[in-house]
């Protein structure tokens, strides 16, 4: 069971696994062709680490919202619907109860633990190859220089296991003292030769990326086999650079061996060298000499629709999934008869906040723009993204219907006025947020079905430091009524119960918070806020509230204006 805050990662690195599977199963048919590109293959396996495909689908999104809408063909979102279920295959199933009374829970111990040993080990790797990299300038700036007839800079010095690069930005040659007494100079070219193409190639750049991904994803085998792949063609496309370009291949090979029998192999990681890879095959493959096959169209053709296919799949899915921006008008929404907006000045008044709306009329004073727009679309005010004036404009609304319109339609004509007189767009987008998730008990459940239909009222009343609701309903209303008591924490019913029930919800709660937030008649309800009490009570009827993370859904403001007066 995977805990909701690791869900992301753990479906990144499923996502890198396949695309790391899928790029090494590309390397065999190029097998007989350039080492050079089976090592750009790696690169791009190694990159993928740093990129979740979360990413590329939120630019798929950025760009759906500045485009004209796009309509979903049938063949479109199958395909959408494959490479979610491909990239996503962990969804949220974690039920971390955090209720009054309980001491720990799976996640919370969990996490803070794998989060520690991530830390222990990208601290380790860190700090290792800080040493190494230090100890390496040290021993550069303490080196002789050399003159060789190459447009970068050579220093010598014994304390250099091996011919090998420094440096990214800068790149400096090293050499092992009484290289040039050891190696005759047909070999000795060949070496230079093999270490300018690692300079040109860029190797160490590509060597700093991949240790940056090797500590931040240590705990991952498949790091540390592309690290080994990587090596291994990068060794191998210098070495058919260095042939290619006329260098003798058996002073090349015996240079090679001269310099494994006279020095130590340099270990340092931060250093392109002569000697790395598999040292049997290299020095097989440049006696033979064979002359690597160029790309035909076709194998030229697959990578082209590989590369592609991997940056525009997770964009397109985003593109096809993105809701797009649009503005609520009212040829799509009831609109009021009238309607007066005016900005309201902080101090002139005294402070008189309310939201009234029934039979028809609505009135709002003193309220800002945020909790207008929350009431309006039925989200929490922290839900809402937009600028920051949303929280310090005030406004005083009136508004009345043609005829009487419930709560419900008074939102609508809300929503209506909003883009009307703010032309205000907007677009919903869901995210991962604590909810509650409403599950059957251990001891399951003490419900009485019932052969009715479910009711949306029922009475309810404040007795002996008890709320009380007799309900007759099912399980997904109860799910919708019980963030009143939950601060509108959303809740998701879990609990697989398809009946109507009869029951009396039962919350204890003191008469000061029932009168202070009870509404008069008309005024808009939000709940009781957090009663702690109501975990008790769902628990008295066989059910329990335990924490999760679960779809929410977000209002994005995507343009908003301040109106002129009226």
């Amino acid at each position: 069971m995977i805990p909701s805050q690791l869900l992301p990662l753990a479906n990144h690195l499923w996502q890198t696994t396949l695309f790391a599977g899928a790029a090494g199963l590309l390397t065999l048919p190029l097998r007989k062709n350039r080492a050079y590109v089976r090592y750009w293959l790696w690169i791009v396996a190694s990159v993928k680490f740093l990129i979740p495909f979360s990413v590329l689908m939120d630019v798929g999104g950025l760009l759906r919202r500045h485009t004209a809408a796009v309509p979903s063909a049938p063949i479109a979102t199958g395909l959408s619907f494959a490479i979610e279920q491909v990239s996503e295959p962990f969804t949220s199933t974690a039920r971390d109860v955090a209720i009054p009374g309980a001491h720990w829970s799976y996640t919370g111990v969990i996490v803070p633990v794998l989060v520690a040993l991530w830390a222990i080990g990208f601290a380790w790797l860190v700090l290792r190859w800080a040493f190494h990299w230090r100890r390496v300038r040290a021993s550069v700036r303490t080196a002789s220089s050399l003159n060789l007839p190459i447009a970068w800079p050579v220093k010598t010095s014994s304390e250099f296991g091996e011919p090998g690069v420094f440096g990214v930005v800068r790149p400096v040659l090293l050499l092992p003292d009484g290289i040039l007494e050891c190696l005759a100079p047909p070999e000795l070219d060949a070496i230079v030769a093999h270490e300018l193409c690692h300079i040109r190639h860029r190797d160490n750049l590509v060597t700093a990326i991949h240790m940056a991904v090797e500590s931040l994803f240590w705990f991952h085998p498949l790091v540390w086999w592309v690290g080994a792949r990587l090596i291994d063609e990068r060794e191998r496309a210098c070495d058919e650079e260095v042939l290619q370009t006329g260098g003798d291949p058996q002073a090349y090979a015996e240079g090679i061996l001269k310099i494994c029998e006279s020095y130590l192999a340099s270990p340092l990681p931060c250093i392109a060298g002569v000697t790395g890879a598999n040292l049997k095959r290299r020095i097989e493959a440049i006696m033979t000499n064979r002359v690597a096959a160029r790309l035909t169209l076709w194998r030229s053709l697959l990578l082209v629709l590989a590369a592609t296919g991997s940056v525009a799949g997770p964009v397109l899915v985003g593109v096809l999934n993105a809701p797009s921006a649009k503005a609520q008008t009212q040829s799509s929404l009831p609109e009021f008869d009238v309607a007066s907006i005016k900005p309201f000045k902080p101090g002139s008044a005294p402070e008189n906040r309310k939201l009234t709306a029934s039979h028809g009329s609505m009135t709002i004073q003193q309220e800002n723009l945020r909790s207008v727009i929350a009431w309006a679309y039925g989200v929490k005010m922290e839900r809402i993204k937009g600028p920051g004036w949303l929280d310090s404009e005030e406004y005083d609304i009136e508004a009345r219907a043609a005829e009487s319109a419930s709560q419900d339609r008074l939102k609508l004509m809300l929503q209506a006025l909003l883009a009307q007189r703010f032309k205000m767009a907007l677009h919903r987008m869901t995210e991962q947020l604590p909810v509650y998730a409403l599950i059957v008990g251990k001891g399951g459940s003490r419900l009485h079905a019932v052969d009715r239909d479910p009711s949306a009222g029922g009475k309810f009343g404040l007795d002996g430091g008890f709320f009380h609701k007799e309900m007759v309903t099912n399980m997904p209303q109860l799910a919708d009524q019980l963030p009143m008591f939950l601060d509108g924490t959303p809740v998701l019913d879990r609990t697989g119960l398809t009946g109507v029930y009869e029951f009396t919800l039962k919350v204890e709660m003191d008469l000061e918070t029932f009168r202070s937030k009870m509404p008069e008649i008309g005024q808009v309800f939000y709940g009781f806020g957090m009663v702690p009490s109501v975990f008790q009570s769902v628990k008295e009827l066989g059910l329990e509230l335990v924490s999760e993370k679960g779809p929410v859904d977000i209002l994005v403001i995507d343009h908003i204006q301040k109106p002129e007066p009226n």
